[in-house]
């Protein structure tokens, strides 16, 4: 996130990012609601724009958002198609996604971090500036002035750079309403929510697929029946600290791995052995 050098555009045209972003979007498991919320905005850019070269009073939107959510629901997914979106509107001159959590703001030393903050946001113009768990930006508890300063360049660099960038704030969803309730200045800044819920049991199920697909795997049927009762019975227990779709991919890897060694003495190693996953293969802590 701190290269010297500015990021590069992305290497498509507007149109094909705006198509290629909604494909993408599209093909998302779950969150019925965030595409939503999306597509809605991508149509009301549209039209601005389109009054615009009419001449006809545009309204000013805030682009800056907040994502909230547990691990693992897509924030940072959705971040990045954003950016590609609003690159696509011809509202992004680069159309990338900067990601940085607290460490890439805040210095450890007295007049390091402001600089530091600076030289972020510059390398984020054209594109969006994610962060990630932002609320640990400032300490809820005891002195953090550092933390502080880093959200006080933040919030200028919104003003000054108006419509060079947009900032997305992502976390859990109570401490991030802990940080916008606390700070005057992001509150106003950031009206735009989106939220991530916890995949269900089924759609842990579809991401696996997707993991299989992807890395030319299949699940036998019983491995398939196993799979689906453990994710229903995990989505049952949750906490905020559910892995989500972080979950469903290291079942995968612990799966293919323990594939591996099952099958690595035995001969001939077929198709079938190679690219099927069998129940015991899938461990899932329940």
């Amino acid at each position: 996130s701190e290269d010297d050098e500015a990021p590069e555009g992305l290497k498509m045209s507007p149109q094909e990012a705006y198509d290629e972003a909604m494909r993408e979007l599209d093909e998302l498991i779950g969150l019925s609601t965030v595409k939503h919320d999306i597509r809605e905005l991508a149509s009301f850019l549209k039209v601005q724009r389109a009054r615009a070269d009419h001449d006809l009073a545009a309204t000013d939107v805030s682009l800056h958002s907040l994502c909230q959510g547990n691990p693992g629901t897509g924030k940072t997914t959705v971040a990045r198609i954003l950016g590609r979106i609003l690159y696509g509107l011809e509202l992004l001159e680069k159309g990338h996604t900067v990601e940085v959590d607290r460490s890439g703001f805040v210095a450890e030393y007295v007049g390091q971090t402001a600089p530091k903050s600076h030289k972020l946001v510059d390398s984020a113009l054209g594109g969006v500036l994610f962060v990630d768990e932002a609320y640990s930006l400032v300490i809820e508890r005891g002195e953090d002035p550092f933390g502080r300063e880093a959200v006080q360049v933040l919030l200028k660099r919104i003003e000054d750079d108006r419509d060079k960038f947009v900032a997305i704030l992502a976390g859990y969803p109570r401490p991030m309403q802990r940080l916008i309730h606390t700070n005057p200045g992001l509150s106003s800044r950031f009206q735009r929510t989106f939220s991530f819920p916890d995949f269900t049991g089924e759609e842990l199920l579809q991401i696996f697929d997707l993991f299989c697909t992807k890395n030319e795997y299949v699940l036998s049927k019983t491995a398939r029946e196993r799979l689906l009762n453990g994710f229903q019975t995990l989505c049952n227990r949750k906490d905020e600290h559910f892995g989500n779709a972080r979950l469903a991919r290291n079942i995968f890897e612990r799966g293919i791995r323990r594939l591996a060694m099952r099958i690595a003495e035995l001969t001939p190693l077929t198709r079938d052995l190679l690219t099927t996953l069998e129940a015991d293969d899938l461990e899932l802590e329940i």
